[in-house]
């Protein structure tokens, strides 16, 4: 399988023979048509193994999908990593997600998998839990520290690692106040602060919006919901990893561009 994208992490080569993470690989989709696989590989040149999560795509997603914002896991929010874009000498196209060996547990009992675009798109999967023994036997015949077990920065680069537990995050907001400033408050020098209160409907779009708490200017208090309308989020799960309706505030300062 040939990477579009190469590793480059410095650390010193072990002594001795280099461990082999030719693991077996872990078949994860369930139901569907999108082949998931997880293995153990190596991080790059024998520096440490990394769990890469393999998920079929088509030529065109990994052309247009755009920057990954996160990867959420059976509800669980993870950050930071590279997506991988690979095609094989069979000219198929994947996804490629490294995790930390930790994160084993998790990945194998996982029902659904979320790729999340700083876009709002979202390439959904239904998962299996499966059996991780293959993969953890083959991982402790091999220990050979990692070299993100050393360095927090390093790790968060090059893997996903779990967030807080699953709220709504804004992947997208244009809302910047100065851009929706009402001409007529511009040319008075009005300024003032508003809170809106929205609903985030299930798609991750905000369905309602209204002004709780007023600047006591109406054209700022009206800019506030437009404004605030930009956002797209991430929805928070239900227990089944359904998207659900919530509903947030959010303050809006009116300020003057200097």
């Amino acid at each position: 399988m040939l990477s579009l994208f190469a590793l480059a992490v410095a650390t010193a080569q072990p002594e001795g023979e280099e461990p082999d993470y030719s693991c077996p690989a872990m078949t994860l989709a369930a139901g569907s048509d999108r082949a998931v696989t997880l293995v153990a590989t190596d991080l790059s040149a024998g520096r440490g193994p990394v769990l890469e999560l393999q998920v079929a795509a088509t030529e065109a997603e990994t052309q247009n999908f755009g920057m990954l914002s996160l990867v959420r896991v059976s509800g669980r929010i993870y950050l930071g990593g590279m997506l991988g874009r690979r095609v094989d000498d069979q000219q198929r196209y994947s996804f490629a997600l490294s995790f930390e060996p930790e994160q084993l547990a998790v990945l194998s009992a996982a029902t659904r998998l979320e790729l999340v675009a700083t876009d709002g798109n979202i390439i959904a999967v239904a998962l299996k839990p499966s059996d991780a023994a293959p993969i953890e036997a083959c991982l402790d015949a091999n220990p050979y520290p990692s070299v993100l077990s050393q360095n927090a920065e390093t790790r968060r680069s090059y893997t996903f690692v779990p967030s807080e537990p699953n709220q709504p995050l804004r992947l997208r907001y244009r809302g910047n106040p100065s851009h929706f400033y009402p001409m007529k408050a511009l040319q008075e020098e009005r300024e003032g602060a508003s809170r809106v209160a929205f609903t985030i409907g299930a798609s991750g779009r905000i369905t309602a919006c209204s002004v709780v708490a007023s600047s006591g200017h109406e054209d700022l208090d009206a800019a506030s919901c437009r404004a605030a309308r930009t956002s797209i989020f991430l929805p928070e799960t239900n227990a089944a990893g359904e998207p659900v309706e919530v509903k947030r505030e959010q303050p809006l300062n009116w300020v003057i561009p200097k």
